[in-house]
């Protein structure tokens, strides 16, 4: 597997300011919900509601992320209101029963690249939000569960873990731990023997 590039929070609003309004909503949503780009330009008119659930193109796997308030106004704002359920809701212009191709809003994302000078892509949003994730969950097996990986080494990809490095440090944790509570039933003992 290819390394994703890496993204910082710092760039999101630069990033976003070089993109159009529909792209602009494409990159929030791989930002907020960690969803390949393939399953974003999937999402039909009838899928969208403030609790998003889309089943996975690569895993075939079903995934529940909710919307923010504002995330969800404008992906609902983006639809026709002519919109049938079955209807894409980032459309192609050139075909309006299809999405537009992947490679459309790659050329997008390159452009805004260039104009930045930032080495990014497309996949290099769900990285960040991997990386937002484990900041606040602390825990390589809650960006796992989050982005659906089957093993745990792809996930330490995404967050430029060292697996080796990662596992050696969990041991020492719990050697830490385990001679921690060995000192405290030690403790409890010496203070019932000392109650006699």
């Amino acid at each position: 597997m290819v390394k994703p590039k890496s993204i910082k929070n710092e760039d999101v609003e630069r990033i976003r300011e070089q993109l159009s309004h529909r792209d602009g909503i494409i990159f929030d949503l791989s930002l907020e919900t960690g969803l390949r780009i393939s399953d974003i330009l999937n999402l039909k008119v009838k899928d969208i509601s403030i609790l998003l659930t889309v089943r996975e193109s690569k895993t075939k796997k079903w995934k529940t992320v909710k919307l923010s308030e504002n995330l969800y106004e404008r992906l609902d704002r983006l639809k026709p209101s002519n919109a049938k359920g079955d209807y894409f809701v980032f459309r192609s212009k050139n075909k309006p029963y299809a999405h537009i191709d992947r490679s459309t809003y790659h050329r997008h994302l390159k452009k805004a690249c260039r104009a930045l000078e930032i080495d990014f892509s497309a996949h290099s949003t769900r990285k960040l939000y991997a990386w937002n994730v484990f900041e606040i969950s602390e825990n390589i097996f809650d960006v796992q569960k989050s982005l659906q990986h089957e093993f745990i080494t792809t996930t330490a990809k995404y967050l430029d873990i060292d697996i080796a490095q990662l596992i050696n440090s969990e041991l020492r944790s719990r050697k830490a731990l385990q001679h921690n509570h060995k000192n405290v039933d030690r403790q409890q003992k010496d203070t019932q023997l000392q109650s006699f």
